[in-house]
């Protein structure tokens, strides 16, 4: 069992090996480094990037036939994998969440989080702050552990803005019970993102756009806006409503999309 492509140099040394090999296909890496040099402003790895994105082309077009099953995250990439090699899986992502929160009505804040050295969530985080600015009634915590030197400062310029380390798993639980609304943006057609889920199971409204997730079932439990100016109108009334939404996640993801159904999706087609 291969975690993604990145580890699966060594099938060449398997050649006379008559295991059965699987791949966990957890993006499609031409697309995925395309879209890292679309977002990238420093010239140099940009072309890195675009570089990485051209080599994995023929790469994972051969390769991925060599497997019993491939088991894609998203339903963007099993469509693509069944046109490659006709052996792909939908299998979603393990995401390690047991149960949805029971939460108050009503939470404290909107928050982002993520990993600020991406340019994806750079210039996610970019377009937030200058939409929070025109919100100064509402109160915006950026939760990172990774945010340069420009992002602090362009955070401490606005009033409503506050960033926050993250640091454990513990604390971003914290933040994420606190929050009333969540700002989830990319830039990045790669399938479901992990923090879609800690913030479906941890927190209370969740705001997206069309990266976030292609799972329509996902996608029904947030709040979708096509572009800025829709994902402003949906922090605006959200912030008004009480978070009623508990039973209903409850009811969708624990008989859908838990870690256990998925394992026995995994077990069930291998053995």
């Amino acid at each position: 069992m291969f975690e993604g492509l990145q580890t699966t140099a060594i099938i060449r040394f398997l050649r006379d090996n008559d295991h059965k090999l699987y791949l966990r296909y957890h993006n499609n890496e031409t697309e995925y480094y395309k879209g890292l040099s679309l977002s990238e402003k420093n010239i140099f790895k940009k072309i890195i990037y675009k570089i990485e994105s051209l080599k994995y082309t023929g790469y994972q077009k051969k390769l991925l036939k060599k497997f019993e099953a491939v088991f894609c995250l998203s339903e963007k990439e099993y469509k693509e994998v069944e046109t490659y090699s006709g052996n792909a899986k939908l299998i979603h992502i393990f995401h390690g969440n047991q149960a949805v929160k029971q939460l108050d009505k009503k939470g404290n804040y909107f928050l982002f989080h993520g990993d600020l050295t991406t340019a994806d969530n750079k210039k996610a985080l970019n377009e937030t702050i200058e939409l929070f600015k025109t919100l100064p009634q509402y109160k915006l915590v950026v939760a990172s552990d990774r945010a340069s030197e420009d992002i602090k400062r362009k955070i401490s310029e606005v009033e409503n803005i506050s960033l926050t380390p993250i640091q454990t798993t513990e604390k971003l639980h914290h933040l994420l019970e606190n929050a009333h609304g969540n700002i989830l943006i990319s830039y990045q057609n790669s399938g479901t993102k992990v923090k879609l889920f800690n913030t479906l199971y941890n927190s209370r409204f969740v705001i997206i756009n069309g990266n976030i997730t292609d799972d329509p079932v996902l996608t029904d439990l947030c709040l979708y806006g096509a572009d800025m100016s829709e994902i402003r109108q949906h922090i605006i009334t959200s912030a008004e409503k009480d978070y009623h939404d508990a039973e209903n996640r409850k009811k969708i993801l624990e008989n859908t999309h838990s870690d256990k159904t998925k394992a026995e999706e995994l077990i069930k087609a291998i053995f």
